[in-house]
């Protein structure tokens, strides 16, 4: 992965397309052809990321909300790769004395204060 690409532990947002279905809506045509799929971000945690990965057979992306301190993650959200729109790192701005620093600061899985368990 290039190095502007997020790691696993990095907190991000994945932007992805969601499929819906309405058993219970009738449909004109012109209707279906407006419809369209929802578009959703979902944040938290990068804990696994498929998408340079060929050799999967359901390469997915997953995104947590929560990590313990058994190192146990919560809230995960799986995503399959084909929908995925976007992976970014949240951006945070730091301010400085009186005046906002307008930089970006990347946040990562260094400014959550439980670390990670290991990559094994």
């Amino acid at each position: 992965m290039a190095s502007d690409q997020p790691k696993l532990g990095d907190i991000v947002v994945c932007q992805w397309k969601d499929i819906h279905a309405d058993a219970t809506l009738a449909l004109t045509q012109e209707e279906i052809n407006k419809k369209g799929s929802y578009l959703f971000s979902t944040y938290g945690l990068l804990v696994k990321d498929d998408r340079t990965c060929v050799d999967h057979v359901d390469p997915i992306v997953a995104v947590a909300a929560e990590v313990g301190e058994d190192g146990l993650f919560r809230g995960v959200t799986f995503i399959p790769v084909p929908v995925v729109i976007s992976v970014k790192r949240v951006q945070a701005n730091r301010r400085t004395g009186k005046k906002a620093n307008r930089s970006p600061r990347v946040i990562g899985h260094d400014d959550v204060r439980m670390p990670l368990p290991s990559q094994g």
